[in-house]
């Protein structure tokens, strides 16, 4: 566990959903959420929104992807690439003052960073190789700290660190 997560709050089903994500976030900023785990079918079949979406406060989150069948994870990765893209689309059409343009290339760069690390999921699928997971989770990382910062922009004196 990095330094920067020195919390880490165990996914629980049917318990860890957003609500009680925002309640942890509010404890302290630096902790490592994760969801409840999605099952690949639920991914590729269930309410995507609920399943998949998620509050920009409660980053760093971790999304649980499980399933025993490789094609159908690969599916789901392909889902969550595509909900990835959707956001990036929505986000490059919101029209933004110039003072806040650089908070929105963050936030986008941010996102970007969420779709490639979906992307390298994807690609597990194709050559079995794991180091596609361990880039991903870096990227993941690093998105998520992009947008601690710019959280830090939009809600500012909100969910200060512990």
């Amino acid at each position: 566990m990095s330094s920067a997560h020195r919390l880490s709050v165990a996914p629980m089903m049917e318990w860890t959903d957003r609500h009680c994500r925002m309640l942890h976030r509010m404890l302290s900023r630096r902790a490592r959420l994760y969801t409840e785990m999605v099952t690949a079918e639920a991914a590729i079949r269930g309410k995507r929104d609920q399943l998949l979406g998620f509050d920009a406060r409660e980053h760093p989150l971790a999304l649980q992807l499980g399933g025993s069948d490789p094609a159908r994870l690969a599916e789901a990765a392909r889902t969550l690439h595509q909900t990835f893209q959707s956001a990036t689309r929505k986000a490059q059409a919101l029209a933004v003052p110039n003072s806040m343009q650089r908070v929105q290339d963050e936030y986008l760069g941010a996102l970007t960073l969420f779709e490639t690390a979906s992307a390298e999921m994807i690609k597990v699928s194709e050559d079995g190789k794991v180091d596609h997971l361990i880039e991903a989770q870096a990227m993941s990382q690093r998105a998520a700290e992009d947008l601690l910062k710019v959280d830090d922009v939009l809600w500012p004196g909100e969910h200060k660190p512990n």
